[in-house]
Parts: structure tokens; sequence; C-alpha cells
């Protein structure tokens, strides 16, 4: 919400109101001359006598569709009405002054002014006339409506929280929610309100109404736990150690340190370590160091800071501990990754007679999945289960989701399934759990099989956003774009199109199968709809313009990262323009955004680059590229393997040669392609050296009558594949026998007339495999799905999804 007030305003983003929301928007070196929430809390006068806007009948929103660039942003004409022309005017002026003032480092002064002039004047039209500040007699209507466009709207209630008007934003918030079009904007609402009750919640503590400040910051904690999207705010962190913190004060009934400015404080603080310890030491100096209700929230507090040292130091000093304090370090622990640590407590608590409680064994078994897996922690995560089933928790649904969970990080998906069977109560948290299981452990069929279990018997349970996520892989899996896209309406007509981590996963299935300008459409539609792009949403829709060739349409995204939605490019994103640039043979413009990089390029960067060499045989720029491959990754052999095979297609053979040695040097061995088929339920592996299958002399003859049969129609065999020096007909054998060719001849052997045959592959597929399969299919009359590292490829009818360009 902030982003889009700045993008409309065409300010930097670094106010306060940002570094709240948003930090890693700042840093260390750049600060902000102005602190718009901070001046928000002090400029607030609720003093004044005003009567609460009639919001449900004075707020009109227009669902009018916002321009692609907004030349003039948010201003009192787009607000309010029709002014007269010289105050339209005015406030134009005022705008363009402040964008024209703008620097690198933040604000100007006669920016600052320009700004502060703007935005008070939107307030005046706001609150201050008669016409929109409501009146005394309640019954008598404002003469006309304040209209506001969606489009506008978060930048809206951004622009009122940052001149004062809190109660002005939670008036027109809670109006806009009841509005029939605010559900594609509820994210931005909801955080606009959270930040007022904030403001609310200081006012209350610097007039001493302790319990009105603590409910506006259970209200904003309250609002920011109602939309699953704002769950992992870092303001609901911070509102979180706040209120721990204001607790402890409280507790201690210590006034050395205002609650106002202890809320302020952990609200705004980057680094908010130094005022913990503070409050630590007054709850100390006050002789409150040993209640074990104030150490349990120290706890809290220093995990919420990231301390877990000082965590771990007021445990072990308190002599009276609670379940409360155990569990508080559980947690603590387990949030930083002290799983082995979290086990030796455990063991220590049992030994003293401390009755576990449910909260406990949850986080017991997170913590048997947050340090490295082995099989010692699983091993101890099924000791846990068997204390849950002796201690009468085996029928608590969030502890046996837990142990679910669990089980499925580890990969046993036969231990998860039968705690999902044995369940006696499952939620929405129960399914998606098994369905994520079933997702990420490579069974997609049973992914879908259960989601469609879970439509049908927990008919009042509605699937979330992680449900869907995991839905959507299993199709992308799978290859069943059908099914994917019968997904896709479903998640339409239940509203979840506005969830970040539902769209990205959509974008990345259209994308792998080549329909990148319908993954275009959706990352439009997504952000029509006010959900703000995050960095794997850019990675996704780039990834899907680079696999459909869409070059100029990738552009445009890739600038706009910066211009519409002030994100800086990352390794990630500056990869996938190269990957973009490169399969289009634009190998120079390429080159050009690595050496303009405003970052130091990774070893994805190059990567790409090289890959794309490889494709186009752009000897000079993939020598340039795995020079400084080898500097970065002097292990990684597919580096070599791509150069060399760079060098056979010229015909290089020295180089090869060269290259092939440091491979000796280095000890490393080329990745062997491997090709799996999945036939009756069963999986099958090939490689190009298999002999161990019973059917492999079936299988090369049934490729070798194939061949014949294709080279009567033209077919001339890729042979530029093969990295050795070799004659042609030896070459010709070598590449007949790759394992997606052995995996595709199974296939026929082995399946019934019309069913899909669906492989896998660990590397790209080759020329000649490609060209083969296209002929296969239409020869045979069979859809052939191969999933390669890359993308999809799905073959019908001769014809190849990718439009051969992979």
């Amino acid at each position: 919400m902030a982003a889009l007030a700045h993008a409309l305003l065409g300010i930097p983003a670094r106010c306060g109101l940002c570094r709240a929301i948003h930090p890693h928007h700042s840093s260390a070196s750049r600060s902000s001359p102005i602190s718009p929430i901070s001046r928000s809390l002090r400029v607030a006068n609720f003093t004044a006598p005003r009567s609460r806007l009639n919001a449900v009948n004075t707020v009109t929103v227009h669902s009018a569709p916002a321009p692609v660039t907004v030349e003039i942003p948010v201003t009192c004409y787009q607000l309010i009405g029709v002014p007269d022309q010289a105050e339209k005017d005015e406030v134009i002026k005022a705008v363009m002054d402040l964008k024209i003032s703008q620097v690198e480092e933040g604000y100007t002064e006669n920016a600052i002014k320009s700004r502060q002039d703007f935005l008070m004047d939107v307030r005046d039209k706001l609150v201050s006339e008669p016409e929109y500040a409501g009146n005394s007699n309640e019954n008598i209507r404002p003469k006309s409506a304040l209209q506001i466009p969606w489009a506008w709207f978060g930048a809206t209630l951004c622009l009122l929280q940052e001149v004062g008007e809190v109660e002005l934003v939670l008036d027109i918030g809670q109006a806009a929610l009841q509005h029939p079009e605010a559900k594609p904007y509820i994210h931005d609402i909801l955080l606009s309100m959270a930040l007022a009750e904030c403001a609310t919640a200081v006012i209350g503590f610097e007039k001493n109404k302790i319990s009105q400040g603590f409910e506006a910051i259970a209200r904003a904690q309250s609002l920011l736990r109602s939309k699953k999207s704002l769950e992992k705010t870092p303001l609901l962190s911070k509102i979180d150690r706040a209120k721990t913190m204001c607790e402890c004060l409280i507790a201690s009934e210590l006034t050395g340190l205002k609650l106002e400015e202890a809320l302020t404080m952990f609200l705004l603080g980057k680094d908010s370590l130094p005022d913990g310890l503070d409050v630590h030491r007054h709850l100390v100096n006050g002789g409150w160091d040993q209640d074990p209700f104030l150490a349990t929230k120290l706890i809290e507090m220093y995990s919420e800071l990231d301390s877990i040292e000082n965590a771990r130091e007021v445990f072990d000093k308190t002599h009276k501990r609670t379940i409360y304090m155990w569990n508080a370090l559980f947690r603590a622990l387990t949030l930083a990754g002290h799983g082995t640590e979290v086990f030796n407590l455990y063991r220590q608590m049992n030994a003293i007679g401390v009755p576990s409680d449910r909260f406990t064994y949850t986080y017991v078994l997170k913590a048997c999945v947050v340090s490295e897996c082995s099989s010692s922690l699983l091993q101890k995560g099924k000791e846990i289960h068997g204390h849950i089933l002796r201690h009468g928790y085996g029928a608590h649904v969030h502890v046996t989701t837990t142990l679910l969970d669990m089980y499925a990080r580890f990969g046993c998906v036969s231990y998860a399934s039968s705690v999902f069977d044995q369940m006696q109560n499952r939620n929405v948290v129960s399914w998606s759990a098994m369905i994520a299981c079933y997702a990420k452990n490579a069974r997609p069929y049973e992914a879908l099989e259960l989601f469609r279990k879970m439509i049908l018997e927990a008919p009042d349970l509605f699937p979330n956003s992680v449900t869907m996520v995991s839905v959507l892989q299993a199709c992308a899996a799978l290859a069943a774009l059908e099914q994917g896209k019968f997904i896709h309406g479903y998640i339409l007509r239940r509203g979840l199109d506005s969830t970040l981590p539902v769209m990205s996963s959509l974008i990345t299935i259209y994308g792998i199968h080549g329909y990148g300008k319908r993954a275009i459409q959706v990352f439009e539609d997504m952000i029509d709809h006010g959900v703000s792009p995050s960095y794997i949403s850019f990675v996704s829709v780039l990834g899907a313009c680079s696999h459909e060739g869409l070059v100029e349409e990738g552009k445009v995204i890739f600038q706009s990262m910066v211009r519409e939605h002030g994100l800086y490019p990352s390794i990630e994103q500056y990869a996938c323009m190269v990957d973009l640039l490169g399969r289009a043979n634009r190998l120079d413009e390429a080159a050009k955004i690595i050496d303009n990089m405003r970052i130091e390029p990774g070893a994805q960067v190059w990567g790409a680059l090289l890959g794309s060499c490889r494709i186009h045989g752009n000897v000079e720029l993939a020598e340039r590229a795995s020079k400084r491959l080898f500097e970065l990754e002097p292990r990684n052999a597919g580096n070599y393997v791509l150069l060399a095979d760079i060098y056979a297609k010229a015909k290089m053979w020295d180089e090869v040669k060269r290259v092939k040695r440091l491979l000796e040097d280095w000890e490393l061995q080329k990745v062997p392609g491997r090709s799996w088929i999945e036939v009756n339920r069963k999986i099958y592996s090939f490689d190009s050296v298999d002999e161990f299958n019973p059917q492999m002399e079936q299988l090369h003859a049934l490729l070798g009558e194939l061949s014949m049969e294709m080279k009567g129609r033209g077919y001339k065999p890729q042979t530029k594949v093969v990295l050795y020096d070799l004659d042609e007909e030896e070459k010709e054998r070598i590449v007949l026998g790759h394992s997606e060719k052995l995996a595709v001849a199974f296939g026929l052997i082995n399946t019934k007339p019309g069913e899909i045959i669906r492989i896998s592959k660990n590397l790209r597929l080759c020329e000649d495999c490609h060209y083969v399969t296209k002929f296969i299919s239409r020869f045979t009359n069979r859809e052939i799905l191969v999933r390669d590292v890359n993308r999809f490829h799905h073959f019908r009818d001769g014809i190849c999804s990718c439009g051969d360009y992979w």
C-alpha cells in the first residue's frame, strides 16, 4: 500500500511508513529527513470536537480502471470532484515541483515542503471543509459524496494516515470493507487500518488510557491476522513485540520508560535490541526478574528480536519455571533453528516432571525439521509420537497436523498418510498438509485425488492459498495443463486470486507449458486486483516470457520492477533477462545487461549466458562466461561440459580435449543423462548405457526401425550433440541410444494405444531427441509429455508445444 502511494506520487519509497511495512526498502546509508509515521502520531489531534463521518453514506467508491502511467497522481481533482481550474493547476504544480525536486538520496527541503503542502491541502479538503467534515446533526447528509476511485484508494488512506487523520482512515476503511467491490483491495485497506490503530494506541498511552491503548493494539493484530497475506508482514511482528514489551512494563509497574515512547520505538526502530535490553534492565532493577510471567514475556521479546542468547539467559536465571516459560523457549529455539537444543531441554523437562501441553508437542515436533534432516531427528520425532499417544493428545487436531507435517518433511509419506487416516477431526490445515505431502514427495496423483476427496467429503471446509499452491504443483508435476486450467477457474470462483503465492504458481504453470502470453495476462490481472508482485512473481513471469520468446514483453515487465513497483532486480531477475535475450539470439543485449548490472553478476547470470551461447554457438561470449564461472564454481562439472559442447559444435577439437583435461584435473564427472517413465503407477529409469532392462534389446530394435522409417522421410540425425571426434555412423549410434528415446520406446511397447506417455528427464532435451519425439508422436498417433530440466514439451501430431523454442 505504501509502495502504491509512492509510485503514484513519484517519490522515493524511504519514508517511515515504508520502513515499518517494508524494512528491506531502506538501508543504513540512506535515511529520510521526514518520518510520516512519527509525524502522524504527534500531529493527530483527537481533542478537537468532530462528529464521526457517516462513512457508509459518505464514501462512494468508483471502480474506474487506473491508467498504466499516472502523470498527474492523486490530486484533489481525483479525490474530491471538480474544483475550479486555478485550484487544480495549483495542486498539479505542487506535485510536479515535488517530482522535479526529488533526489537519489531522499528529499530536498523544497520537496519536503511541497509534499507537506500537498498533503495538507488534501486533508483540508477532506476534513476541514463543512461539506466533507460531517455535521453535528447526523441526519443531515453532506451535499456531495467523497468519491475515491479504487485505483487510488490505498494511496488515499496512506495520505490521510501521514497527515494524522487516523479516525478518518478507520471510518473510510470500515465503510470500504463492506463495499461489494472491495475484495481485491482488502489487503491494502486492512494494512492502512492497522497502522491507524497503532497511532490510536500511542495516543491512548499518551493520555494514560492504558486499556484503550491495548485494545487498539489488539484490533491492529486482529486486522492483520484476518487475511492470510498479511500474517507474515513485518508490521505484524513489530506490533507483536511492541505489545509484549509494553505488557512487561505494565506488569512491572515501572514508569522509567513511557508506554507511548516504547510502542513508537518498537514500531519504527530498525534495531530494537538495545531498547529491549533497556526494558530488561528496568525489570531487573525493579526486582521483577524472577516473575515467571514477565520472564516468559522477555523470552518472547528476545525471540522477536532474534536474540536467542538473551532469551536463554532469561530462562536459565529464572528459578521457578512454568510450562509457559518452557514453551516460550522451545518456540524461540525452534524459530532460530536450534532443534537439537530443544530436544535436550525437552528431556530435562520430562525428567523433572513438568507435564507437556499441546503447545509443547507442537514446538518440539517442529524442532525435528528446523535442523538438518537426519535419521536421528526422525527417530526423535517418532519417540514424541509415542509420547503424544500415551498422554492422550492423539485426537488433538493441531498436534496431529504438526505430526503429519513432520513426517511429510522427512519424506515419510506412508507414516504421514497413516496419521491423516487416523485423525478423528480434520481442519483445512490438516487436509492442506497431506495434499502438500503428496505434492512435494513425487505423488501428484494422490495429491489431486485427495483434493477431490476434500471437496466432496468436507464441503464446509474451504481450500486456502496453501492448499491451492500444492494442487497447482501437482498439476505441474503431471503436466496436467487442462487440470491446471480447471483449478484456475476454481481459484477465481473462490476469490483466491488475490493471494500472491497462488498467482505466482499459476504464472509458473502456464509458463513452463509454453503459454507465456497467458502467464503475462495472469500477472497483469493480479496487479489489477491490487496484489503487489513479489520478486518470485517476477521470476515466474520473466521465465514464462523466456519459454515463449516474448522478448519485448519481458523487457517491459523487467523495467516495471523499479518504475512501477519500487523493486530493484536481484540476481534471479537479471538471470531471467539474460536467458530471455540469449535464447532469442540477442546475445549482445544480454551481455550489455550484465555489464550494466548494479550488483555483482553471480553464477546464475553467467550460467544463463553460457547456456544461450551453447544454443547459438557463440564461442567468444562462451569463453568470457565460462572464465567467470570457473572462478565462481570451479567444481561445477556442468559448466565445463557446456563449454566443451560449444567447442565441439565449432569443431574445435583441441579445445574440447583441453576442457576435458580440466574435468579430469578437478576429478569431476559429467552428470549422465537419465529419463524416467511411469507405467501402471511404477517408475522405470533409463540411461544411455543401461543394459539391465530385460526389454533393452527390444527397445533398440524398435528405435532402429523408427530411425530407418524417419530417414526415408528426410530425417538426418543431429550428431553435433556428440562431444567426441568420431565417424558419423558411431555418432548416430550414440544419439539413437539417448535415455529419452529409450523411455519413449518403452512407453510405446508397454502402454495401451491412445494412452499418454509421460517422461521426465534430468537434463535439457537435445535437438535430436526433440526431433525424433515429434516424428514418433505423428507416426504412432500418440501424445507424449516430456518434462526436461527447464520446461514441459507436449508432443502431438508431430508438433511440440514449445514451438521448437526451448
